[in-house]
């Protein structure tokens, strides 16, 4: 027996029942538009991503060569002594917006690009080289929260398409065609019941009838 065999054919059933479909239908369009939203949000965001790892991984080859230079003219003490001279630290701030009720992080490094002046090391201890590797280290921080960000923004919102896709295919193939079929059946079970009350009204005014006609000889 199915499950929906078992609902009460009432017009009060009737009506919560289509009252139900209206929100279903109405809840599968939403999620549809919503997968159709950040689908192109996740194809933007894997584009970013894409030319965010292209440049990290351009900007480290040339600090990967860059040191090794600065390793071999200033020594390794030397380029120590200008990397632990950094007084304060990089801090990551982050914020979130909403897409479709996502939320998405958006990252903000703080404390990384620093003035000349601000540094730490003396000037006169150290050559451009120096100043030179210290602007590329600090870039390279920046593109790796940026790249870290977008790597992090792709799985979230793959993550959510997939989760709405779910939700969307158990509206259209599974919840809403029972409750078509829950429909069905109560519509026809009304029938069936307004059929018999019907006929039952009609049997008793026949007789009623028949009563009177032969009460009245």
């Amino acid at each position: 027996m199915k499950a929906y065999t078992q609902v009460q054919a009432t017009r009060a059933e009737k009506l919560a029942l289509k009252r139900k479909i209206a929100l279903s239908e109405r809840a599968h369009k939403i999620l549809k538009l919503k997968v159709g939203a950040l689908t192109i949000e996740l194809v933007r965001t894997v584009r970013e991503a894409k030319a965010a790892r292209r440049e990290l991984q351009k900007l480290y080859e040339t600090v990967e060569a860059r040191t090794a230079l600065a390793y071999m003219l200033e020594g390794t003490f030397g380029v120590r002594i200008a990397a632990e001279s950094v007084e304060t630290e990089p801090n990551i701030r982050s914020e979130t917006h909403s897409v479709m009720g996502l939320f998405i992080p958006k990252l903000f490094p703080e404390n990384v690009k620093k003035p000349l002046l601000q540094r730490g090391y003396g000037l006169l201890a150290t050559t451009a080289l120096i100043d030179d590797l210290a602007t590329l280290f600090e870039d390279l921080v920046i593109n790796i929260v940026t790249c870290a960000e977008k790597e992090c923004v792709t799985r979230l919102i793959a993550a959510e398409i997939e989760k709405t896709r779910r939700r969307v295919n158990a509206l259209e193939y599974n919840i809403i065609p029972n409750l078509l079929d829950t429909l069905a059946y109560v519509e026809e079970r009304r029938d069936e019941i307004e059929r018999e009350e019907f006929s039952r009204l009609f049997l008793l005014k026949k007789k009623r009838r028949t009563t009177e006609e032969e009460m009245a000889q």
